[in-house]
């Protein structure tokens, strides 16, 4: 499995596009500036056929829209909380983000249908022994997920190395996130995993 990172215009957050060079497949951790991300799979010509959401802030969902026009087939991963995110301003905080930057980018709203809704210790295959594996891990706010592929953590905004988390938003709470730290971090150590946050 191989990894392209690109750094979004919004608020620093990363969207990670995960391929193999021999199929024509390729799946996205969260998704931000989909002009980049429709660009790199027309030059490497690659479908993309799902997105793992690691929670659904507006900073880690807004191309989403786009991304489903260009690929429609594309499937759309998240928690149940995060599919009542997908729907609501307020809840993926794009009302406050468009205040935030002075309405230029506006509030979102999932346009589309048929999300897949994710638990704890589900698993995604994305192809011949690849499995996507599911943790929850709540705090940050009530959608978040962490997901684990071969040698690779995806935390989100769960868990960012050397930043402190941030559980002061309408959703959050402090114990949860402090729970979930603890499981990541065991994780972590227990498979020797590469941590890929959500900035």
């Amino acid at each position: 499995m191989d990894i392209y990172k690109h750094t979004n215009s919004i608020a620093t957050s990363i969207t990670y596009i995960l391929f193999i060079s021999d199929s024509d497949s390729a799946w996205l951790i969260d998704c931000g500036d989909v002009d980049t991300v429709i660009t790199w799979a027309e030059k490497n010509k690659k479908i993309i056929s799902g997105v793992f959401l690691t929670h659904t802030h507006f900073d880690h969902i807004y191309g989403l829209n786009g991304l489903k026009k260009a690929f429609p087939e594309c499937k759309v991963y998240t928690s149940m909380e995060g599919i009542k995110g997908l729907y609501n301003p307020k809840l993926n905080m794009s009302f406050y983000f468009s205040a935030l930057y002075h309405d230029t980018v506006g509030t979102f709203v999932f346009e589309y249908e048929n999300v897949y809704q994710l638990r704890e210790s589900d698993v995604v295959e994305l192809g011949q022994n690849i499995n996507m594996e599911v943790f929850e891990t709540p705090g940050h706010d009530n959608s978040c997920l962490t997901y684990k592929i071969d040698n690779y953590l995806f935390t989100g905004d769960s868990y960012i190395p050397g930043i402190r988390i941030i559980a002061n938003f309408p959703k959050s709470n402090k114990k949860d996130a402090e729970e979930s730290l603890k499981k990541i971090l065991d994780l972590e150590k227990k498979y020797d995993l590469i941590i890929n946050a959500g900035h």
